[in-house]
């Protein structure tokens, strides 16, 4: 009976609240929490609470930067009929300003407040931008935080265009023409002005066409080398099958060009250092040569006959190394050729037999009395010669192609590339063995170089359309400049 009556006098009590509750008129609003703040946004989370149904003419926020809202911005939500969470946004905020909020409703002509919460929007941050090396016209991502509607991207002083900006972090940018080979990235988030510490680099190397070859031909299987007379390029088979019997000099200050005559046998195939000139063949028939074992010595006042060579050259490398001549491979014999040339006592000595087969379709270049040339499988060789031995010394990240492609040093950097049918150019840090793309000569990619040559801190390249290409295309001397845009 206890038990039961127990029971009763509970159910009384609750039944009791909730008459109470329900007669309860009590009515008020709270801004409960911030939701989102970033640079020039910001959520904000109210609520209404109240026993009874309404009728709120309008419901929301006021929003300023002055804690009394003298002037605020009014967050207007419109009616509501009934208690309960609401959210306001806002767009279009200062960022890094104080900002103070509060929840408002509006029934029947009166106005009635939350509490004041004061807030700070965010100011804007980097991280990184990638990539750190590129060319105009290519996307960049930069990350960072708090990106505002506007954010404006700068490269140096040239805008960027921006094509996104997603989750206020990553902005999507095309890069910009460029006015210099490394600049620095700044980004402006309304009146903030960030920057990277590191700049970006823009891929360079300039080329302008300057002259083209005087003759109106087409030369392949040529020599070519370079003095205080100038740059000489002679010799080889024309287009049309012809020998040429002499070469034509260019003098890169005043300009011109001069035909100098051979006194030799004209040959294609052979090879010429700056004062070395032999070797080669003539094309009798299909796939049938004879060959000139010719040695010169190329001086001042023109050229001297050596002694022959002992050794049958075609298309063989040829370089000098601590001031005598030095022979590599050859298509007719040992490919494997390796010899120097000892001009005081006319005799020839073998060196270290090299690691793969390399002649003249191999890129060599030296530095430092060190010869390094690229094999036909990308594999970079250096020959030391005070030691006499081959060395594996990294890879070429280009295309071999066709081979036949060039190599010249300039300071501390070889600039690399421009095989046959190819007109990728590569620089070579000598010092830290790293590889950089340079931008790709604008001549048509189905050529060939034919000669190139070094002055002033500039390439001198000479390019002409791959023989098998029909039309009527000069042979195209371009100035080429590693550190130019």
């Amino acid at each position: 009976m206890r038990k039961i009556l127990s029971i009763g006098l509970i159910a009384l009590f609750f039944f009791s609240v909730s008459c109470d509750q329900e007669e309860d008129g009590t009515l008020s609003v709270q801004t409960e929490e911030l939701l989102y703040v970033s640079g020039d946004q910001v959520r904000i989370l109210g609520r209404v609470i109240s026993s009874q149904s309404l009728g709120l003419v309008d419901h929301g926020f006021y929003l300023s930067q002055d804690e009394s809202f003298a002037n605020p911005e009014i967050i207007s939500l419109g009616e509501k009929n009934g208690p309960g969470r609401f959210i306001g946004v806002q767009d279009g905020l200062t960022a890094g300003v104080p900002y103070f909020v509060k929840a408002f409703i509006e029934l029947d002509g009166e106005l009635i407040f939350g509490q004041v919460v004061e807030f700070s929007t965010l100011n804007a941050a980097l991280d990184s931008f990638t990539p750190a090396f590129s060319v105009p016209g290519q996307e960049m991502t930069i990350t960072g935080r708090n990106f505002t509607e506007g954010t404006r991207v700068f490269f140096g002083e040239v805008e960027a265009e921006v094509l996104e900006i997603r989750l206020e972090s990553i902005l999507r940018v095309r890069i910009p023409s460029a006015n210099s080979n490394f600049v620095n990235i700044r980004v402006l988030v309304q009146d903030q002005e960030l920057s990277f510490p590191d700049p970006f680099e823009y891929q360079a190397g300039d080329y302008e066409l300057i002259s083209s070859f005087p003759d109106s031909f087409r030369l392949y299987r040529n020599v070519f080398f370079q003095n205080s007379q100038g740059f000489w390029i002679g010799l080889g088979l024309e287009r049309g099958s012809d020998l040429l019997n002499y070469f034509q000099r260019y003098d890169p200050d005043l300009d011109t060009w001069q035909r100098v005559e051979f006194p030799g046998s004209p040959r294609s195939f052979a090879f010429a250092t700056e004062n070395y000139l032999g070797g080669g063949a003539v094309e009798v028939g299909r796939d049938e040569f004879d060959y000139d074992q010719s040695l010169y010595k190329i001086t001042s006042s023109g050229f001297e006959r050596l002694p022959d060579l002992p050794f049958e050259s075609k298309n063989s490398k040829a370089f000098e190394l601590g001031g005598q001549l030095v022979v590599l491979g050859t298509e007719q014999g040992d490919p494997l050729l390796f010899k120097k040339f000892d001009e005081s006592s006319g005799t020839w000595s073998d060196l270290a037999t090299p690691p793969v087969v390399l002649n003249a379709s191999n890129i060599h270049f030296i530095y430092e009395g060190k010869i390094y040339l690229i094999s036909s499988e990308n594999e970079l060789w250096q020959y030391v010669g005070g030691e006499n031995r081959w060395e594996l010394v990294g890879r070429f990240p280009g295309s071999f192609a066709n081979g036949f492609g060039m190599g010249q040093v300039l300071g501390d950097k070889a600039y690399v590339g421009l095989n046959r049918r190819n007109n990728e150019m590569w620089e070579l840090d000598l010092i830290s063995m790293e590889w950089k793309p340079k931008n790709p000569i604008p001549s048509i990619p189905q050529g060939i170089v034919v000669g190139h040559f070094q002055k002033d801190g500039f390439l001198y390249i000479m390019r002409v359309p791959d023989i098998n290409l029909p039309g009527d295309f000069p042979m195209q001397l371009y100035r080429f400049d590693p550190n130019g845009i």
